[in-house]
């Protein structure tokens, strides 16, 4: 939720907490507030389930609404265009939050899911107290995770009710608290730069506040000395933001998908603000303006002064369009460039950004063979760029390149720069490989003599079946997977192949003065040749999150305050950055590279084989025997099939009955799946391997007996080719 939003902070100003009166003249910011080490406090959310609520909301946005056992409302305001995808997301209502640093506990809260969700526009989730709560004694926190960092915050009052402000999910809500336990949290030092920030704007903005509604209330004016105090500790708080915030992101936003994503969606929220407020930004008039304002006004709210210090005196709701003064701020924090000579723009830092974040991606489907996932991020950068960005941001005050029309920039794709590396993405990518090998051999001899029939023979058969198949890839040519893939067909060829049987038999017919009449027959039949299946395969390759996958502890939590002895004011100020970069993004939801890679769903990851018809030949000296013949073939189906009835995970294709299982079926198998089998032994990732031996022995009686061993090895490695690009 708390994510380094320029939005988030202007608005986080709107309602101070309580502290001591100060002086109007303000103090110095101390050198080392953003170096200071701070221990982060982490508390443990009961939730109740019983009033668990979730609903699936989309890029139209929506709401939610749930009641906790006391009657208090939770109501999640998703606005248009927040969310580029349907999202389902989750509120529950807290019953207790241990570990607070509140003897009386909680007061409400609730916890918001999928926990580190993002959204591009701010959303808001409104708290309806069932009984008016003594403001006195209730402080709003927040945390992130499912508990981790515990902080006092701010949000925006309005009668009966309470708003907080988000851009992503976590935990929210109200502690009951003492005046003691208040100050004493406010003074503890936050984790995050964002924070600290925050916190000195409260600091040093409420005695003002205060005082202003005392001289309000006494019918005097608002000393000079605070106005000229408020105005400067608003500057003071917003050049910090800047400086701590906005400036180490932008120095990172290149190196790391994460950082220049967040950076993005910084400057996003800033965005949002500025077309809120519809003024614009004029540092040299800003402090007048504000000052006015704070003079005309009784009472000030701290967000007209926030509007008027950053955009000018024009802070009306439904102004539609930023002024020229605020686009050039937009174009600034994007670095938008200017058109050179020739009419090319040169990338923004928006473009320098996307392009980090595929070839982070790309690395990363090239590691675990997850496709869709870059599908989604690429479908995701199209949609963040119609939902968040305009084509002025993107592409100049003008939005046209050379040889466009003005119409033909309006509809042009603004991320159309991702189409080539990214298709070389997935097309690297996307290669698979199977590999089978299976053998079958049987032995075994008969004897029958029965009534006037004598008869013995024995069998000698043995088959090895071998194939090296670059897959085919399914599902995914509706997202643009390249043409240039391996088609899925080869030959699965015998590299081994025998038949040996041998038979004697005697039948009497009757009997005469000769004696027994009746006929004998011996017969043999050899293996002469085979020809190979068209062996058919595709591969569905399906991930879901890793359960065990956790988020990085703060890295400054073993990162202690650096010396700064001996160093320049530009060393000085590179490692106050760099460590600021870290606190950030400690608490960031990750995406590209540190983002954690998704896992394989064995249940849904399905191998679409057809083996065709591979043909045994055999010779013969008996005239009722001879011909081509499949035994390994048919083996392959009785095992197929029985497997399939006992455990599930095989079925052969719906067009292809049961009973013609013995002609070329297609099988959908996913033998690596065991629903049974613990999940901490099933495979993550790519090689997925499939081997068994089933042995068959039948001793009858009667001289007659039967070996046979059918062994199968399927294995799907996935091949990726050349590298990121």
């Amino acid at each position: 939720m708390r994510a380094a939003l320029f939005a988030a902070l202007l608005l986080s100003l709107w309602s101070a907490a309580q502290a001591q009166r100060t002086k109007s003249v303000l103090p110095p910011i101390p050198d080392d507030y953003f170096l200071r080490d701070s221990t982060p406090l982490n508390v443990e959310p009961v939730t109740d389930e019983d009033n668990r609520y979730s609903d699936t909301i989309g890029p139209e946005g929506g709401q939610l609404i749930t009641l906790d056992a006391a009657g208090n409302t939770y109501t999640l305001m998703v606005p248009k265009g927040a969310l580029g995808f349907p999202e389902q997301l989750s509120m529950t209502p807290l019953s207790d939050l241990k570990g607070m640093p509140f003897k009386k506990g909680l007061n409400v809260g609730v916890q918001l899911e999928p926990e580190g969700t993002f959204f591009i526009k701010p959303v808001e989730l409104e708290i309806a107290f069932a009984k008016p709560p003594d403001l006195n004694s209730i402080t709003p926190f927040d945390y992130t995770g499912k508990g981790q960092d515990f902080t006092s915050t701010s949000l925006e009052r309005k009668p009966g009710h309470f708003v907080f402000v988000l851009n992503h999910f976590s935990g929210v809500g109200f502690g009951n608290s003492t005046e003691a336990e208040r100050v004493a949290e406010l003074v503890r030092q936050p984790v995050r730069a964002e924070e600290r920030i925050n916190k000195l704007a409260q600091e040093q903005l409420q005695p003002l506040h205060n005082r202003a509604v005392q001289a309000d209330a006494l019918g005097q004016p608002i000393p000079e000395e605070d106005q000229d105090a408020a105005v400067e500790a608003m500057s003071r708080a917003i050049e910090a933001y800047k400086t701590e915030v906005l400036v180490p992101l932008h120095d990172a936003a290149i190196q790391s998908c994460t950082a220049g994503t967040l950076y993005i969606q910084t400057v996003l929220g800033l965005d949002r603000q500025i077309q809120l407020t519809g003024g614009g930004l004029d540092g040299a008039e800003a402090p007048a303006n504000a000052k006015a304002a704070f003079a005309d006004k009784p009472v000030p709210s701290i967000m007209t002064l926030v509007g008027v210090i950053m955009y000018g005196d024009k802070t009306t709701p439904d102004a539609p369009t930023p002024s020229a003064a605020a686009q050039t701020l937009m174009q600034r924090l994007l670095e938008t460039p200017k058109k050179e000579a020739d009419g090319q723009n040169e990338r923004t830092i928006v473009e320098k950004v996307n392009l980090k974040c595929l070839d982070e991606e790309a690395q990363v489907c090239n590691r675990t063979g997850d496709l869709f996932r870059l599908v989604l991020w690429r479908v995701g950068a199209a949609r963040s760029a119609a939902l968040g960005f305009g084509r002025d941001s993107m592409n100049g005050a003008t939005g046209q390149l050379k040889g466009q029309t003005k119409a033909e920039a309006e509809n042009a794709d603004p991320t159309a720069y991702l189409d080539k590396p990214y298709e070389a993405a997935l097309k690297n990518c996307a290669h698979f490989e199977l590999q089978l090998h299976s053998s079958l051999t049987q032995k075994g001899k008969s004897a029958v003599n029965v009534m006037m029939v004598a008869a013995d023979g024995k069998t000698d058969y043995g088959a090895h079946l071998d194939a090296i198949l670059p897959l085919e890839i399914n599902s995914v040519g509706a997202f643009g997977l390249p043409g240039e893939l391996p088609n899925g067909k080869d030959k699965l060829a015998y590299t081994a192949y025998h038949l040996n049987d041998v038979s004697h038999g005697d039948v009497a017919l009757f009997k005469n003065d000769s004696g027994t009449q009746g006929t004998t027959s011996d017969c043999t039949t050899q293996g002469s040749g085979t020809t190979p299946g068209q062996l058919v395969a595709t591969l569905v390759p399906m991930f879901k999150p890793d359960p065990d996958a956790h988020d990085d502890p703060d890295p400054s939590r073993d990162d202690p305050a650096p010396s700064m002895d001996g160093l320049s004011p530009l060393e000085k100020r590179d490692l106050i950055r760099k460590r600021a970069v870290r606190r950030i993004l400690a608490h960031t939801p990750k995406v590209g590279l540190l983002a954690p890679p998704r896992v394989l769903d064995l249940e849904k990851t399905v191998l679409n084989i057809d083996v065709g018809q591979p043909a045994e030949h055999t010779q013969s000296n008996c005239k009722d025997q001879g011909g081509d013949r499949s035994t390994w073939l048919e083996t392959w189906n009785d095992y197929w099939k029985k497997k399939g009835t006992k455990t599930g995970p095989v079925f052969i294709n719906p067009s292809v009955s049961l009973g013609e299982a013995t002609s070329a079926p297609g099988w959908s198998l996913n033998p690596w799946y065991d629903p049974t089998a613990s999940a901490k032994a099933a495979p993550r990732t790519f090689p997925l391997k499939f081997s068994v031996d089933v042995p068959k022995h039948e001793d009858p009686g009667g001289g007659n007996s039967f070996d046979e061993t059918w062994h199968i090895d399927i294995t799907v490695v996935h091949t990726p080719q050349g590298s990121a690009p």
